[in-house]
């Protein structure tokens, strides 16, 4: 089963998140595709960072917990963009899913501001993170926490910001897609 997780103003109709969930549907995967509506929740945004990360997290929680109850999968993949990474991540630290049978691919993982980074230290399991050259997160220090995580791979798109559209235009964003979505297929046909 795929788990995916949509950003705050990226939901999975959008090119990354749909070419995504469209790889593992393609190999007979069960897809499940969330839909957040944090961004029309006028209280949600005007609360502090703290109530804000706090929900997430539990919705997170709340939404793999559900899904993997629904019946046993031998392999479940969760798949966050942006602010999908911090629900995946608190499911993930709240033990939902088993480390051996679990991986997580965070797209444009939310690393800045947030406590992101260090909830995923937390999780001893193996991932794949997307990161654009032109996203905020795309920091020395930020590659280098990533690339020192255990069981992590790091892959870089060059061009693509956080919302992968590209510095070239929507030509350019399509072939930056395509390259990330590559990246996801190389490294789920390793993890397999």
């Amino acid at each position: 089963m795929a788990i995916v997780l949509p950003g705050l103003r990226y939901g999975c109709g959008r090119p990354l998140l749909h070419s995504t969930a469209a790889l593992f549907e393609r190999t007979g995967c069960d897809v499940a595709r969330l839909a957040f509506d944090y961004a029309e929740d006028e209280a949600f945004l005007g609360a502090p960072d703290a109530e804000q990360f706090a929900r997430i997290a539990a919705d997170g929680r709340d939404v793999v917990a559900h899904l993997s109850a629904m019946r046993p999968y031998e392999r479940v993949w969760l798949i966050g963009k942006s602010l999908g990474t911090l629900s995946m991540v608190a499911a993930l630290s709240a033990g939902l899913c088993a480390p051996e049978r679990t991986r997580a691919i965070w797209l444009t993982p939310s690393l800045l501001g947030t406590p992101l980074l260090s909830w995923m230290r937390d999780w001893p399991g193996r991932g794949l993170a997307v990161l654009g050259t032109e996203d905020p997160s795309n920091r020395a220090e930020l590659r280098q926490a990533l690339r020192r995580q255990f069981g992590l791979t790091l892959y870089m798109v060059t061009g693509a910001d956080h919302g992968f559209d590209h510095v070239e235009g929507p030509d350019a964003a399509q072939r930056a897609v395509a390259e990330a979505i590559y990246a996801v297929r190389e490294w789920r046909e390793r993890e397999l």
